[in-house]
């Protein structure tokens, strides 16, 4: 990814992809860095179907740091994912939004959403 228009920060030695399994629930996890803005993207992999019957996905109740923003399905995996990207989030490729005042959303704590939300979906959706 290339960052040399960026202003210098902590996203200069964060990866911009990480993948793992969460070690509490077996879930994959991922994050992916928006290429053009900068900010962090997490997704959490369920093995079963949690899309709500309604179509309304706030009906899923799982809260993480900006609700999640989406849940598709591909090859029988269901991706739950949700991103940084929040008005008031600041964001690499823009440098006057960087003091904005939620601060900016690292690696650590979109590891940690990630973590959240797979405890959550375990918890709600998988027996």
């Amino acid at each position: 990814m290339d960052k040399r228009h960026w202003k210098r920060g902590i996203w200069d030695t964060e990866p911009d992809q990480l993948k793992w399994d969460d070690p509490e629930t077996g879930l994959g996890c991922e994050i992916h860095r928006d290429k053009h803005f900068g900010f962090l993207r997490g997704f959490v992999y369920s093995p079963v179907d949690i899309r709500p019957k309604s179509g309304d996905k706030q009906d899923l109740s799982l809260e993480v740091y900006t609700g999640h923003t989406f849940v598709l399905a591909r090859d029988n995996t269901y991706i739950i994912g949700f991103d940084c990207f929040m008005p008031s989030d600041p964001m690499p490729a823009m440098p006057w939004t960087l003091a904005n005042r939620n601060g900016y959303k690292d690696i650590d704590y979109v590891i940690d959403q990630c973590a959240n939300l797979a405890k959550k979906i375990k918890e709600k959706h998988i027996k």
